[in-house]
């Protein structure tokens, strides 16, 4: 059992669950000094889901290789290689997607 992983991971998948009930955005200082018309151009709750599940999902990983010392030994760094390759992946798509505006910011554009 490694203490290290379990703890981060812990923490980790609390903030991502924040993340994605939409608890956590409104504290980062980037977020309270965006104007209104700023903010409502942003579909903050899609945004909220796509990192609270990153957030999760690395959380589940570090818990896995915290629990189980085969996971850790064998397959913790593929497991986070893969999770780094699929979240540049979703943070490209995620800058250049539409679904992250909200619906008039779309039909204006």
């Amino acid at each position: 059992m490694n203490i290290t992983c379990l703890a981060f991971g812990a923490v980790i998948i609390i903030f991502g669950i924040l993340f994605f009930v939409g608890k956590l955005h409104k504290y980062f200082s980037f977020w309270k000094k965006m104007s209104f018309e700023e903010r409502s151009k942003i579909n903050i709750k899609a945004i909220s889901h796509n990192i609270g599940l990153v957030l999760f999902v690395c959380g589940a990983i570090l818990l896995a290789a915290g629990l189980w010392s085969f996971f850790y030994s064998k397959l913790f760094i593929w497991f986070m290689i893969g999770w780094v390759v699929i979240t540049v992946m979703d943070f490209a798509y995620l800058t250049k997607s539409k679904r992250f505006l909200n619906n008039s910011e779309v039909i204006k554009k």
